[in-house]
Formats: structure tokens, C-alpha cells, sequence
């Protein structure tokens, strides 16, 4: 009981710090149109995000589908699991290394009923920017288009966690990138899905290592 007390305790707060992030800062969504043109289509997408910038995946405006996101049995990923029940998305229980094939046909059916899948590709236990299998092979089985989100702020709390957690903190500017949408064809072969998969860690990488860059020295 006081487990379950003090994981929706800490949810409650996350939510609350996140309204008040998006009150005292200024956010701006750039290449916002690699969704649009999915979504003018009404067509649903899949977002990876690196774990240590999913706080910025909450702060994003509303979303046109539902989002059903993967989330470990971890302690941690039951606080994920919580907030996200408060922000009324769909939870898939699982991850790379525990119940890895139920949970991906779980998220790969949630896609093909209209939700945007949230993952975290190097969760939930890294190593830190390393693209996971199944996040690439989620994209081929369902067909949605993969567009990565990656964000940061011009000043920021970093964690001292594997995945150096980034928190955005008041009163600064967050900028939250969208990445160029990647597919992955259901048909591809072995060798096509493994250049595939190294192309988006790439992607994915580039992304990041140019939002660190887009603000100058990061202050923390």
C-alpha cells in the first residue's frame, strides 16, 4: 500500500510540474509539419524518444491520436506507468529484456487501431543511445511511419542516472525537435532491417547532439 501511495504521489507530481513548466516557459516545436502531413491524413505515428529526454515528450501539445506507450515493470517505469494514467494514455506493460514479444504485438495492435506508440529505444536500462531491436522491427509490423522526438532547454537539470535524465527547468525556452519521418518496409530482409535500424540510431543520435548544440552551453 505505501508503494502504490508513494509511486502515484510521485506521478501526481511529475504532472504537476509539467503543467507548470508549460506555464512559465516559452516551447517551440520545430519541423512540427513531419507530423502534420501524417496527421491532416489522420494517420497515427510512432515516436522513439531516448529515455533521458522523455520528460519533453510530456509537454508536447496535444496530440491528434491516442497514445499507447511501452513501459517497463521497473520501479521506475511504474511512476512512468501512473503519469500516464493520469494523462489517460494506453500503458503496455513490458520492455526489451521482460515480456518483449506480448508487449510489442500489444503496441503493434494499438497502432493499427489509431494510437501513436511511444517508445524508448535505449530503455530501460541502456546503454544510453543505443537503438533496441524492437523498436525498429514495432515500425516495420505495424507500418506507421517512425518519427523521433528528442528536446532540451536553455537551462536544465541533468540527472546523474545512466541515461542522464534531462529536466527542463522554469522560465527557460525548450525547444523539442521532430525527426524526419524513417520507414522501415514490412518486406525488408535481415541485412535491409539492420542498415535500416542504423540509419535511425544515427538519425536519432544527430538529433540530439544537435539540440545540445542549438541553445550553446547548457546551464544546469
Amino acid at each position: 500500500m505505501k508503494s502504490f501511495i508513494k509511486t502515484y504521489g510521485i506521478a501526481l507530481l511529475i504532472l504537476l510540474y509539467s503543467w507548470i513548466i508549460k506555464l512559465t516557459c516559452k516551447i517551440q516545436v520545430q519541423n512540427r509539419d513531419a507530423l502534420d502531413r501524417f496527421w491532416l491524413e489522420d494517420k497515427p505515428v510512432m515516436m522513439p524518444v531516448w529515455h533521458g529526454r522523455l520528460f519533453f515528450f510530456t509537454i508536447m501539445p496535444k496530440f491528434r491520436h491516442p497514445v499507447t506507450a511501452m513501459i517497463s515493470l521497473h520501479k521506475d517505469g511504474r511512476m512512468v506507468a501512473a503519469y500516464a494514467k493520469f494523462r489517460k494514455a494506453g500503458i503496455v506493460d513490458g520492455s526489451s529484456s521482460t515480456g518483449a514479444i506480448k508487449a510489442m504485438k500489444a503496441m503493434i495492435d494499438a497502432g493499427k487501431k489509431g494510437h501513436t506508440l511511444l517508445t524508448t529505444p535505449d530503455g530501460p536500462r541502456g546503454p544510453a543511445y543505443q537503438l533496441s531491436r524492437g523498436t525498429l522491427e514495432m515500425g516495420r509490423l505495424s507500418g506507421l511511419p517512425i518519427t523521433p522526438l528528442c528536446g532540451t532547454a536553455t537551462k536544465v537539470k541533468v540527472l546523474k542516472s545512466w541515461d542522464n535524465f534531462m529536466i527542463p527547468l522554469p522560465f527557460s525556452t525548450i525547444t523539442i525537435h521532430i525527426g524526419e519521418p524513417h520507414h522501415c518496409p514490412f518486406k525488408s530482409d535481415k541485412d535491409q532491417r539492420k542498415g535500416s535500424a542504423t540509419i535511425l540510431e544515427s538519425a536519432m543520435r544527430t538529433q540530439r547532439e544537435w539540440l545540445d548544440d542549438y541553445h550553446g552551453p547548457i546551464k544546469k
